[in-house]
């Protein structure tokens, strides 16, 4: 290294690269994402004309996002997956599913922003050892759990199987609240894969998720 002429500049371009792969990472499962739900987009999904317009400019954002890297968050596109989710599940299911946990494994999904378009719900907080009722808006991640949970009864190894890793992944690094109606919703369907699956691996997946979580 040469002291007399060094400036800092390696350090500052090691700052970008990383910055830059992770940009990467976030535009090509967001672009790899939108792609698939603008494939998909069928005039009987109830929020067509929104997804349209959406899906028309969703370039643009991604390179507004560009321009903030260092804040990189895909949780205000989740409304616009979720709607996209209103038409047919089998068809977009795998591709959510794969992105997502590249997504929230890299936290450029955090799940911490409210979730807009879902109602206020009670959920249980335990305070002093008491249990307390309260109402609360959920965040994206209680929503994206809610959104998987539906996927139960899918006749889709693949989709079940991502499933439970994305459900496993949540579980145990997800930073923001996972209430109590979230976590009944991940244990319900790892149960549901454990009794109703007839293929070894989903049965010997959902039971060593559960038991990573609960341990």
């Amino acid at each position: 290294l040469d002291y007399d002429n060094y400036n800092g500049s390696s350090v500052a371009s090691s700052f970008q690269i990383t910055n830059k792969d992770k940009f990467n990472i976030y535009s090509e499962c967001l672009t790899t994402l939108f792609e698939k739900m603008k494939k998909v987009l069928s005039k009987s999904n109830p929020y067509y004309d929104k997804l349209f317009s959406f899906l028309k400019d969703y370039k643009s954002q991604l390179e507004q996002d560009r321009v903030d890297f260092c804040n990189l968050n895909a949780d205000k596109y989740y409304q616009y997956i979720k709607m996209s989710l209103e038409g047919d599940k089998n068809k977009i299911a795998e591709v959510f599913l794969e992105q997502l946990q590249i997504l929230i494994r890299e936290k450029l999904l955090t799940g911490g922003s409210d979730d807009v378009d879902i109602n206020f719900q009670t959920a249980t907080a335990k305070t002093n050892n008491q249990s307390e009722k309260f109402t609360m808006k959920p965040k994206v991640i209680n929503s994206i759990i809610a959104t998987i949970s539906k996927f139960a009864g899918l006749n889709d190894k693949i989709i079940c199987l991502n499933s439970i890793n994305l459900l496993q992944l949540i579980a145990l690094t997800s930073k923001n609240g996972i209430h109590d109606i979230s976590l009944g919703q991940i244990l319900t369907f790892y149960f549901w894969v454990y009794s109703s699956s007839t293929t070894s691996i989903l049965v010997d997946s959902s039971k060593k998720s559960l038991t990573e979580i609960i341990k």
